[in-house]
């Protein structure tokens, strides 16, 4: 099975012009989005101090940046460790030590490491696979019934495995999906809907 990434590249060679990803008043294509991961993982590669299968914590601020470096870490051969951006100092320092501290927490298709919010307790590490994510999002797309031409906009964190998942499922079938970053602005939200011929958004109900 391809992972999201060996799909990305595949996308970016079949329609390198095709919108992927749009963040405010950035637009990004297939073929750019692929040279900029690239890019961040040649980045990677070159510091003296990244390893395969090194833990990297990155804030996951639902911008163009973000996803340059989450799929540029996993190409490097990296673990990506999203957090919140507003984490708080003790909790940031407790998943840090926790992920470079214990060096059977992971196997060798390990992608990402995602935690708990910790409400319960301390927060717990979640080990996903390449291929853990390429079947989720798989399964997902043929079940929601995504296709090339979907717009999807996400307004979800992407700190968070729900709003990681939409970015992953839209990406690896060829659509675009627009990064909004927040509920909050809810005049944004329905002008983006308008704006960019939204096809579809992702919710999780309320508590």
């Amino acid at each position: 099975m391809k992972s999201i990434e060996e799909q990305i590249h595949a996308h970016a060679l079949a329609q390198p012009e095709k919108v992927a990803l749009i963040c405010k008043d950035t637009v990004v294509s297939y073929g750019e989005l692929w040279e900029r991961c690239c890019e961040e993982a040649r980045r990677l590669q070159d510091d003296a101090r990244f390893y395969k299968g090194k833990r990297v914590i990155l804030a996951a601020a639902g911008n163009t940046e973000f996803v340059y470096q989450y799929f540029g870490t996993h190409l490097a051969g990296g673990i990506c460790v999203p957090i919140d951006p507003d984490t708080k100092p003790g909790r940031r320092n407790y998943i840090a030590q926790l992920v470079n501290g214990d060096c059977k927490l992971v196997n060798d298709d390990a992608a990402d490491i995602m935690f708990t919010t910790g409400t319960t307790g301390a927060p717990k590490g979640v080990v996903l696979t390449h291929e853990n994510m390429a079947a989720s999002a798989r399964n997902i797309n043929a079940y929601i019934g995504n296709d090339t031409e979907d717009v999807e906009l996400l307004a979800l964190p992407v700190s968070h495995s729900f709003g990681l998942g939409r970015l992953r499922c839209v990406l690896s079938k060829g659509g675009t999906i627009v990064l909004l970053g927040t509920f909050a602005n809810v005049k944004r939200f329905f002008t983006a809907l308008d704006e960019y011929h939204v096809t579809g958004f992702g919710m999780v109900p309320a508590s």
